[in-house]
């Protein structure tokens, strides 16, 4: 492997840029600036993109290639495709001038797994993904990570090589406390699963421990159904982690499924619990959801 830049493939046009960016397809190619070397710590996770659209706007159709990546860091690196999505309404109309976009549109922000082909078209650029994440062991030094475009139909191809330095140091443990509000009962519906089963139990797993990668150590645990986030009159899928039961007034509880998520967060390497809020969001005004089962009938005894 060599730190030459081959050309262009005939008909694409390819650059690398850094993660803050965002490369909305009807932007102009040139308006980004390409980045191709990047420094980070032994135990830092570095991400960047690879941005293409096809040269000739002339032509209409699309381009079909291959990417591939090949790196002494490859066992380190992950690749993504970025997908757009639609947001309806970016944001309020009273807002400050550091929005990128205000209006409804596309925006890239979804990163799925990669295509095995790439659909490269002339009137819209795209993206892919590339997360670097060495571990402690890796060797502080200077590595290419060389990206190589093949046009299927001609055998063209096309490389961009990447300089990553590997510094001999790495970052401290972190002392931010740092949360994201976690809902089960998001991950229910979308994965058609049902709330604590043994699968939920899986996805929340993985969701958690990306989470934790992130630098995300804390996690909301609903030991009843959060009350957040819920328009008035309205409420929230019962997620409850706490079993209730109610016979003749006496209270009974059962922490089961409490103990499996704390278990399961241990796993994935979390080190603080957020505990569901008491009183609704926007003014505590109301009690939350709970649920119990009174003498035989499971129904909402309080929110």
């Amino acid at each position: 492997m060599n730190n030459t830049v081959c050309p262009d493939i005939k008909a694409v046009l390819a650059k690398a840029l850094p993660s803050c960016e965002k490369c909305f397809s009807d932007e102009k190619f040139d308006s980004k600036k390409e980045k191709n070397s990047f420094k980070i710590l032994k135990n830092q996770r570095l991400a960047f993109q690879v941005a293409y659209i096809k040269k000739t706007p002339e032509l209409d159709g699309e381009i079909a290639a291959e990417l591939v990546i090949d790196s002494p860091l490859k066992d380190y690196i992950t690749l993504y495709s970025i997908e757009e999505v639609p947001n309806y309404k970016p944001c309020y109309e009273e807002t400050d001038d550091d929005y990128l976009r205000k209006t409804p549109g596309l925006f890239p922000d979804l990163l799925s797994e990669p295509k095995e082909m790439l659909r490269i078209w002339a009137d819209k650029w795209e993206s892919a993904w590339i997360d670097v994440t060495p571990d402690e062991n890796t060797v502080p030094g200077v590595y290419p990570i060389e990206l190589t475009l093949t046009e299927v139909e001609t055998g063209e191809t096309a490389s961009r090589v990447m300089q990553v330095e590997i510094l001999p140091a790495q970052l401290p443990a972190q002392t931010l406390i740092h949360t994201k509000w976690f809902y089960c009962d998001c991950l229910c519906p979308y994965y058609d699963v049902e709330m604590f089963s043994d699968e939920l139990f899986r996805i929340a797993e993985n969701f958690i421990a990306a989470a934790v990668k992130r630098g995300i150590n804390m996690i909301l645990t609903p030991i009843h159904t959060p009350p957040l986030d819920t328009a008035v009159g309205r409420e929230r899928m019962t997620s409850q982690l706490v079993d209730i039961e109610v016979v003749h007034g006496e209270y009974r509880f059962g922490f089961d499924n409490l103990r499996r998520w704390v278990a399961m967060c241990k796993r994935c390497g979390v080190k603080y619990y957020e505990i569901a809020h008491f009183f609704s969001q926007w003014g505590a005004k109301h009690a939350p959801k709970i649920m119990a089962t009174v003498d035989g009938e499971y129904k909402r005894i309080f929110g």
